[in-house]
């Protein structure tokens, strides 16, 4: 990627993303496709680069696609030194899209699907996503399988979600192997396939993504599609846990009831105190909270708070999230 500027360039990296529902999943899906998009606005230029933006004006004027596209992102994300004009910036990636470059197709689908600097229109959205995702866009086959998830600018259609999403993932797309999971395990009907989806899981967690190890630890707690193994679910929460509450959550249940684990009070109190959001709202684990806090004795709360203190430290857990 060329540009008429000086510095170090600086991606940003889309953060983990945590899906509970299928409503939750639609928004996480916008959210991460906006992510990607706005890491791949900043990708050619960093805050400290200096723009000649007359030489690349004048070169972007004589046609030059990668000058078009680079004076697109220059107007579209805006420098101290030249206002930000989405719709300037629309005009030139649309210029450099017409003739085929791959970045500016996927910047012109997400300004016509989301409306930035032109008026939206999703199905003209969905069909510059389509041109940079035959090209190997990653983020662009991401989007587009989102669009198949959802409906948005073409018919709702899950086996062709799952076709873009494999496509975004064989490039490397962060997040694409979860959304294909979780078509597999709750998307329609004809597409179904809870041990494959257990699968993806599988994929998505060794890709170092917390939620879809939770899930694998459902899998082997519930015994869905698989023999119920308790250790082997303790042993994804585990691992889970340092980014997940629902984790956390549930090994506290193990170990208050002593089930695939020794019953360890202490520990057991530990997560409880580090899962307080998705512990509050389970009854059981109220009532377990309870019991613990009414018979603790006052070295064993000395000892949890210890721990308590360490894992937050350890995992650098904010104290919001308790």
């Amino acid at each position: 990627m060329s540009i008429y500027c000086s510095g170090n360039q600086n991606v940003g990296q889309a953060g983990r993303l945590l899906y509970k529902s299928k409503a939750k999943l639609r928004l996480c899906g916008f959210m991460l496709t906006m992510a990607l998009a706005i890491a791949t606005a900043f990708t050619a230029l960093a805050a400290s680069d200096k723009i000649d933006l007359e030489a690349l004006t004048k070169k972007a004027q004589e046609g030059d696609r990668q000058a078009q596209y680079d004076l697109g992102m220059v107007y579209y994300s805006g420098r101290e030194e030249i206002p930000r004009n989405m719709e300037l910036g629309a005009e030139w990636f649309l210029k450099s899209a017409q003739q085929g470059h791959t970045e500016a197709e996927f910047a012109i689908g997400r300004c016509y699907f989301y409306g930035r600097g032109v008026p939206r229109d999703k199905v003209l959205g969905v069909e510059w996503y389509h041109q940079a995702a035959m090209k190997d866009h990653k983020q662009a086959a991401y989007a587009l399988g989102d669009c198949y998830f959802i409906g948005e600018g073409v018919k709702r259609d899950h086996a062709e979600s799952i076709k873009w999403f494999s496509k975004s993932a064989a490039q490397g797309g962060q997040g694409a192997q979860f959304r294909i999971a979780r078509i597999l395990e709750k998307g329609d009907p004809s597409v179904r396939d809870p041990l494959q989806a257990l699968e993806e899981y599988k994929k998505s967690a060794n890709g170092g993504n917390a939620r879809a190890e939770y899930l694998v630890g459902t899998y082997y707690e519930e015994g869905k599609g698989v023999p119920q193994d308790i250790a082997r679910a303790i042993q994804s929460y585990k691992i889970a846990a340092p980014e997940s509450e629902d984790a956390r959550a549930r090994l506290a249940y193990f170990y208050g009831q002593g089930i695939g684990v020794e019953a360890d009070s202490v520990e057991a109190y530990k997560w409880l105190e580090t899962a307080k959001l998705s512990a509050s709202g389970d009854p059981a684990l109220s009532k377990l909270k309870s019991e613990l806090e009414a018979t603790l004795t006052p070295e064993q709360r000395k000892a949890a708070a210890a721990k308590i203190e360490a894992y937050i430290k350890e995992h650098n857990i904010q104290q919001d999230e308790l």
